[in-house]
């Protein structure tokens, strides 16, 4: 098996091989990390993926570097702490296998932190699964993130009427919005802010897309999407390759797509299941994912050790400096 090194230590080496001394603007590139939800390579158009299209995430494999042997943990809490860290969740002993949390001996030394020390600007926005929001509203502050904007991890919805936490207060109008639109929006508003400030940017964004919606949330289910249910899978990969191209978009608007290094990978495989409605008897019904992949039936794999739980898709496009379609 080939494994790759988490995107913290790639971006890392990239930061050790620039220049310094001169302007940070001219010498850095700025850099948009993006991780998906709940989405394998099976599920993606340059890795054979039949069953969703994918033209915005394919065209940066096309213009850019795919990797085609990229893995990560089975399931999302794990892959976190390692993307942050750059170290496997039990290099922190028990703290790094508390489900939900975040090793405090890892807070200063995170993928943000050493962002900031490098003289980026830092913001994330999407999911955090690093606690519980309401009980640490501080919380992204100490892992090397100036602003963030980040769904209530079983609060409430991520999706149509979200509960969205924004630099440490709930928002309280977002409840006629869509949540992966105001996370890509935030991070939109942020870069050029940063970018008229003449300050390279670090944009993280674990996308809410495509997990299925929480299915803990005392006698009550989050808001549906219409028609009495929740999207399906193949509706959250459309909007989850649109945000991508919005993300994608907005840096081409601004004139500095040629500046700037964009990651693109995923936390887990496909989910063998995605909540869609509530029956006569008020259970969460859960239809089963599959996927095409090069002419095979891939049953979603999240939570398995072998390829359908762990091997991710992994994209970098940087315009001049990656070779196209590599």
């Amino acid at each position: 098996m080939y494994l790759i090194k988490p995107a913290c230590c790639f971006l890392t080496g990239l930061l050790l091989l620039m220049p310094v001394g001169l302007n940070a603007a001219e010498t850095k590139p700025n850099i948009v990390l993006i991780m998906a939800d709940d989405v394998g390579s099976d599920a993606i158009g340059c890795y054979g993926g039949r069953s969703y299209p994918t033209p915005h995430i394919d065209a940066l494999a096309k213009g850019g570097m795919k990797f085609n042997h990229g893995y990560a943990m089975p399931v999302c809490h794990p892959t976190r702490v390692c993307l942050m860290t750059g170290r496997y969740p039990f290099r922190f002993g028990k703290a790094g296998s508390k489900w939900g949390d975040y090793p405090s001996d890892a807070e200063g030394i995170s993928i943000g932190n050493r962002m900031q020390q490098a003289g980026y600007a830092t913001a994330v926005a999407g999911k955090w699964q690093l606690c519980m929001m309401k009980n640490d509203k501080q919380h992204p502050s100490r892992v090397g993130f100036d602003e963030w904007c980040l769904f209530g991890w079983h609060e409430g919805g991520r999706y149509h009427h979200p509960l969205i936490y924004q630099n440490g207060a709930l928002r309280d109008d977002a409840s006629s919005l869509y949540g992966p639109e105001v996370y890509a929006d935030f991070l939109i508003d942020f870069m050029k802010r940063s970018h008229k400030a003449g300050k390279p940017f670090f944009a993280y964004y674990p996308m809410a897309l495509c997990h299925d919606v929480t299915d803990d949330l005392k006698n009550e289910h989050v808001a549906y999407y219409k028609y009495g249910r929740w999207m399906t899978y193949a509706e959250m990969m459309a909007s989850m390759d649109d945000m991508v191209g919005k993300v994608v978009a907005s840096l081409n608007e601004m004139g500095v797509r040629d500046n700037t290094l964009i990651i693109f990978t995923t936390d887990n495989g496909t989910p063998g299941a995605s909540y869609l409605t509530v029956n006569e008897n008020g259970k969460m019904v859960r239809p089963k994912v599959v996927s095409v992949q090069n002419d095979k039936i891939v049953p979603g794999g999240k939570g398995k050790l072998d390829d359908t739980g762990t091997r991710v898709p992994l994209i970098a496009n940087w315009p001049g400096h990656i070779k196209a379609g590599t």
